[in-house]
């Protein structure tokens, strides 16, 4: 089956489908109808723009069968697929949330501190993922990066332990800033000399991404940071509450331990971390914040 189906009977010519194309696979033809041009689908996003951009349904995108292309493209991070136009969800931009909406969530939104001693159903994580996350922006539609839930306090105290022992040695180099040196060392003291956990707070769970050692994470790198952004949003959206585990992503990056404990390949990058929950609290006023200083040039 060819890699792009065009039915000329329905195209109309509109054009639309060309320029969005961001690997010059369509074009049209002197007929102003559109094309397939086979020579550069070897180096196809399967970013499904050339299907969902026509307004008569005319185009159908088809997975690549040369498999001399593709073992080389699935290596790269792209998932080749099928997309027909009955497949796809209608864009429903009637629906987008009212602007004063969105920029209350952004304002409003705070990173929560204080968790309930209950985890998030995994039939809404799920949902949050699958029907929602997996639709947000990619680098070349790099798909090279994978999702890690870590569950429960028991678990998550082994990890702060294990975080811990990693910072006292970043202490020992000596290579923070003072700022940083002094937090990390009230952080360790806190864990060991009184049971505070600074690390992951009262979260019952966190969320890790990472990339896998053979992509390109100068792509996905931005991808997951995307991810975690539209993720925080979201959570906020539902009244979960959510805050970037740093501390932890400190310590967890470089650490061989921490990634085979939870599972991840040694080899691979972390690029974010993030405790979400139902919140114990709620913040009641927007703290201000320095203004952004722009440029215009």
């Amino acid at each position: 089956m060819e890699h792009l189906l065009i039915n000329t009977e329905l195209c109309n010519g509109c054009g639309f489908c060309v320029p969005d194309c961001p690997m010059g696979i369509v074009a049209l033809n002197n007929k102003k109808k559109a094309i397939h041009v086979a020579e550069n689908e070897e180096i196809c996003l399967y970013c499904g723009h050339c299907v969902t951009v026509c307004p008569v349904h005319a185009i159908e995108l088809n997975p690549i069968t040369d498999e001399s292309k593709l073992s080389w493209i699935r290596q790269y991070g792209v998932i080749p697929l099928s997309l027909k136009p009955e497949e796809c969800l209608k864009a429903n931009r009637d629906k987008f949330p009212e602007v004063g909406k969105l920029e209350n969530v952004i304002r409003s939104r705070r990173m929560t501190r204080s968790f309930l001693p209950k985890l998030v159903e995994h039939d809404l994580v799920e949902h949050i993922f699958n029907d929602v996350l997996r639709f947000t922006p990619t680098g070349h539609n790099i798909r090279g990066f994978g999702v890690k839930i870590i569950e429960g306090r028991d678990k998550l105290n082994t990890l702060t332990d294990m975080t811990i022992a990693s910072m006292k040695e970043i202490v020992k180099a000596n290579i923070l800033h003072k700022f940083d040196q002094e937090t990390y060392k009230r952080i360790i003291a806190a864990w060991e000399d009184h049971g505070i956990n600074r690390i992951f707070r009262t979260a019952q769970e966190i969320l890790v991404l990472h990339i896998r050692k053979d992509i390109n994470d100068v792509l996905t790198g931005p991808a997951t940071f995307s991810m975690l952004t539209y993720f925080e949003m979201l959570c906020n959206s539902m009244g979960l509450g959510t805050t970037y585990a740093g501390y932890f992503m400190g310590a967890a990056g470089s650490s061989d331990d921490i990634k085979q404990y939870m599972g991840i390949p040694a080899g691979d990058k972390l690029t974010g971390s993030m405790m979400f929950g139902y919140p114990a609290i709620y913040y009641h006023l927007v703290p201000k914040r320095p203004e952004i200083k722009i440029t215009y040039i």
